[in-house]
């Protein structure tokens, strides 16, 4: 699941999509932070030559994808790890 940085989802049939397409995808991007890239000259230079410096949210050739998210459970053990810790820093003031 990817989004452009309007909110818009794209390749929304890439369940049916070959193999070979997929790849194919993958040639013409290159992974940054929180999605891909497909700028050309950012591309060709494996990531290297970003001509906006990195400002991914506004380019046009940035989508975003789910994949940067943490697991729910992931997110649940942080959360109960934050509230052990408050009821420490709690029984230690005391």
């Amino acid at each position: 699941m990817q989004f452009d940085r309007h909110g818009n989802r794209i390749r929304r049939q890439a369940a049916a999509l070959l193999d070979s397409e997929h790849a194919r995808y993958a040639v013409d991007e290159v992974a940054v932070r929180y999605g891909t890239c497909a700028q050309p000259s950012n591309v060709q230079a494996d990531g290297g030559a970003c001509p906006v410096r990195f400002r991914c949210a506004g380019c046009d050739h940035f989508r975003t994808d789910v994949s940067h998210l943490p697991d729910r459970s992931v997110q649940a053990r942080f959360q109960a790890l934050l509230e052990q810790l408050s009821e420490s820093a709690e029984e230690d003031s005391k």
